[in-house]
């Protein structure tokens, strides 16, 4: 997505009952303070899986069948960070 022009992109799957989110930023996103790190690790936590990364590219593993809720956090705590941070108020 990120190929396509999306600043920050996520895609998932789910595979027996394992979901797994992939997470990319550009630059762009990254300059606006979003962190896909530590994104992952904060979602990963609140369903109790693993989750990690680097600025522009991460991953978690957790455990549910609800993919769209996951990707959902995703996206809700991105929005926090653009919304906070002065960079992503522009």
């Amino acid at each position: 997505m990120t190929h396509i022009g999306a600043d920050v992109s996520y895609v998932g799957s789910k595979k027996d009952g394992i979901i797994r989110i992939s997470g990319r930023a550009r630059r762009s996103g990254i300059d606006a303070g979003v962190n896909m790190g530590k994104i992952m690790e904060e979602v990963s936590e609140h369903y109790n899986g693993t989750g990690g990364g680097h600025d522009g590219a991460a991953g978690l593993d957790v455990i549910g069948e609800d993919i769209q809720d996951v990707l959902d956090k995703c996206v809700g705590v991105t929005l926090k960070i653009l919304k906070n941070t002065p960079a992503g108020r522009n």
